[in-house]
């Protein structure tokens, strides 16, 4: 008999690695997924940042954060809108690969997201 736990989404984070840069994403709930739809404007771009906000671990520095958009915060202390800014101001093919690994997270099944987890 299938374990029914695997039909929920899971709370923990999923680390990855771009290059030499480690980020963490929390996988979005199918309740996620239909909240999104409710927002007003170009779904696709949409879904992105809303992506985008919910990498809880980036690699950048206190300094880095401060001389991108501004903010002397560490990337933890950072809200979702002010991460939303910050991964605005990186270079475009950094952020299409970073989507790329949300969305091998958000279709990989459990024991692909297990695999993944770094720390």
């Amino acid at each position: 008999m299938k374990n029914l736990k695997d039909d929920f989404t899971s709370t923990d984070i999923v680390y990855f690695k771009i290059d030499d840069r480690e980020f963490g994403y929390q996988p979005m709930s199918s309740g996620d997924e239909l909240e999104l739809l409710s927002y007003e404007g170009d779904q696709a771009v949409i879904n992105i940042i809303e992506r985008l906000k919910r990498i809880s671990v980036a690699p950048y520095t206190k300094d880095q954060i401060k001389a991108s958009i501004g903010l002397d915060k560490d990337y933890s202390e950072l809200s979702h809108d002010e991460r939303a800014v910050l991964f605005k101001k990186l270079r475009g093919k950094l952020v299409s690969r970073i989507v790329a690994e949300i969305k091998n997270i958000e279709q990989g099944d459990e024991e692909d997201l297990k695999n993944s987890s770094l720390p």
